[in-house]
């Protein structure tokens, strides 16, 4: 997954393509991007700036400037013969925190950018982000979603996250729906269309909603900011030093405290092991079964 801030770049996709895990060359490659609403972002065929030779070959091209948060299909497509695969980019309005704040605050450990890179760095927040809302039914950072669900009869419309800051497109059936006639409850997981209604669900049409919008909290909570660098750091040291907290252990101390690790998440609220974060993400929960644990 690679994500990118709203309104920040150009920025440059970059693309390896690999076979049987080696590098490889694979000569003239295009490029086509659309949203998951099916809206053309860049059209298909598009070339790309084809980078070196043989095992370094790379294929890379300048994205504009994204203003909505969005998720994008990215399309790269070799000529001849036809060969084509698939990347998601996420467009998203925050990090929760960013390569420099991590490494300062965490000099002694991660301070080393040979060993810990700019890239390390950012593939673990990026991972942390979407685990961290999955696990609290909410986003920490203006966040993308797309929902296909059935229609109530009503005025109003649960939608999966909390915090929706903005509709970009509805549709009820094939119907366009007009976005400045849908409100959003910038707290609650509901939408009010004050127009008309979210026509019932029928059987030939069981899902008959679609609506892609922007939800999650307008700034990072500070908790939660800590309980990400605090969980990236362990995973970082864990992966490539094989220091921090062991897979396999009840307990485990090093120079920062005692930690306690539960493996897998176990539905209880013990997803890392780590009491800051897991007491954190417990606090934060939108999950209704989770909070009274």
């Amino acid at each position: 997954m690679t994500s990118i801030l709203v309104d920040t770049g150009p920025t440059t996709l970059t693309k390896r393509w690999y076979v049987d895990g080696t590098q490889v060359d694979k000569g003239t490659v295009t490029i086509g991007i659309v949203d998951l609403d099916g809206t053309v972002i860049v059209a298909a065929g598009t070339a790309t700036t084809r980078n070196g030779s043989g095992a370094t070959t790379t294929y890379t091209f300048s994205l504009a400037v994204q203003a909505d948060a969005n998720e994008l299909d990215v399309t790269w497509t070799r000529v001849s013969p036809v060969e084509a695969v698939v990347d998601r980019v996420h467009i998203i309005g925050g990090r929760l925190f960013t390569e420099s704040e991590l490494r300062a605050h965490y000099n002694s450990d991660l301070g080393d950018d040979t060993v810990y890179t700019d890239a390390l760095l950012a593939e673990a927040r990026d991972r942390i982000t979407v685990e961290f809302e999955d696990i609290c039914n909410v986003a920490f950072v203006p966040t993308y979603r797309r929902e296909t669900i059935p229609g109530n009869g009503g005025r109003i419309l649960e939608l999966d996250r909390p915090f929706i800051s903005q509709v970009l497109a509805a549709t009820i059936g094939t119907t366009s729906q007009t976005v400045a006639d849908i409100t959003p409850d910038s707290t609650l997981a509901w939408v009010y269309h004050t127009t008309s209604f979210w026509n019932d669900a029928t059987r030939s049409d069981p899902l008959n909603v679609t609506i892609s919008y922007v939800h999650g909290h307008p700034t990072v909570p500070p908790d939660i900011k800590r309980a990400a660098m605090v969980l990236a750091r362990m995973q970082l040291l864990k992966d490539v030093t094989g220091q921090g907290v062991p897979e396999i252990a009840s307990s485990f101390t090093d120079p920062t405290g005692q930690y306690t690790s539960f493996g897998a998440n176990d539905m209880t609220g013990r997803w890392y092991g780590i009491p800051v974060v897991d007491a954190t993400l417990r606090r934060k929960s939108m999950n209704l079964p989770l909070m009274s644990l």
